[in-house]
């Protein structure tokens, strides 16, 4: 047994848990009082052969059914679960060996911080995670790249065993043309702020470059237009197109009338004869 006398000073009206030394267990309530005179409270247990507490080997984990001061003695199997802010990782099965020493595969790996404060990437958003996501071991999570910004490599991060994040794997770059992000939601939280962003952004999308327009350029390279002077051309054009057209029906009268008179007497000799 350790010896709280042995230890740094505590605090008085304070309790405090005791342990035996290896190769024992605790059999009754290892919890000892300071008092007010300087002294600890009674014993109200002992340390027999067995196995230490398994929950001291194995952090963030739990013993289900058990009663507490129950000695851990040679043979017994006891079932193990992991606090909820852990991931349970082997069996929850633990056996105390004959040489006083647990067998077992479990471990409890504490989850990972939120992501939005331990992973940051320039002209990058993190998707998929809101206030509540699970940041358990091995949960993933997906970045993008901003407006007017593409990704070089691979996005997702993941929770390790060590309840870090892993570390990103790309970065993102200006976009030499045009280009937009498919496949994966921008957001995931839709307030009114994100919707107005959401419009800001598209109307930035769709917006036109005038100068880098065919006919932008041509109007820039072309003679400018003067309304008033293409208008008079327009006039001069038409009315010399009525000259030339009058011209040509002025010169043709006499021959149409002469092709007229001949009709005409071919209809009155016609005329003449049917009547003979």
């Amino acid at each position: 047994m350790i010896n709280p006398s042995r230890l740094s000073t505590y605090p008085v009206d304070n309790e405090y848990s005791l342990t035996c030394k290896t190769g024992y267990s605790v059999n009754g309530k290892s919890v000892m009082t300071c008092y007010t005179n300087s002294t600890w409270s009674t014993p109200q247990f002992s340390c027999v052969p067995g196995c230490g507490d398994p929950r001291k080997e194995i952090p963030h984990s739990v013993i289900l059914n058990y009663t507490e001061g129950t000695p851990f003695d040679a043979e017994i199997v006891l079932v193990m679960a992991c606090k909820t802010s852990a991931t349970q990782v082997g069996d929850e099965t633990v056996l105390c060996s004959s040489d006083k020493t647990w067998i077992k595969s479990l471990k409890c790996i504490p989850d990972c911080s939120d992501p939005r404060l331990e992973v940051e990437v320039e002209n990058a958003t993190l998707t998929g995670f809101k206030t509540g996501s699970t940041t358990a071991y091995k949960s993933q999570y997906k970045f993008r790249c901003n407006l007017k910004y593409r990704m070089i490599g691979n996005s997702y991060i993941e929770c390790l065993e060590n309840s870090m994040w892993s570390k990103p794997q790309f970065y993102c770059e200006p976009c030499k043309c045009p280009c937009r992000r498919v496949g994966v939601p921008r957001y995931t939280e839709v307030t009114p702020e994100v919707v107005n962003q959401i419009q800001v952004e598209t109307s930035l999308d769709l917006a036109v470059n005038e100068k880098i327009l065919s006919a932008y350029i041509r109007l820039k390279t072309s003679v400018p237009n003067k309304k008033q002077v293409a208008k008079s051309i327009g006039y001069v054009g038409a009315a010399f197109l009525v000259v030339i057209l009058g011209s040509i029906v002025l010169l043709d009268i006499p021959t149409l009338w002469k092709h007229l008179k001949h009709l005409i007497n071919r209809i009155t000799n016609f005329y003449r004869y049917i009547r003979h």
